[in-house]
């Protein structure tokens, strides 16, 4: 592995630990989950967004990606439901 690869792939593991420890859950393996999956959707959105020449489009990658990125940085519904005895 070169050590640029070895670099980025560090950044990456310890921003998706950063944003794991920011994010509301009970279990840590979920909140890793949930980390990965909205430092996925981010930089993957900021990617297409740059590469697109329409503008139009570029803003609406952006505002789609926040949105559900919004969704998944939300604390899980917990269930009210409450057990018979």
């Amino acid at each position: 592995m070169s050590l640029a690869t070895c670099l980025a792939s560090c950044g990456a593991r310890d921003l998706i630990s950063e944003i794991a420890r920011h994010l509301d859950s009970a279990n840590a393996d979920e909140a890793q989950d949930r980390a990965i999956s909205l430092f996925a959707l981010l930089v993957g959105a900021m990617q297409a967004a740059r590469a697109v020449t329409d503008l139009e489009l570029s803003d609406r990658i952006l505002a789609s990606a926040r949105s559900h990125a919004l969704a998944i940085a939300a604390p899980p519904a917990r269930s009210t439901r409450q057990e018979s005895p």
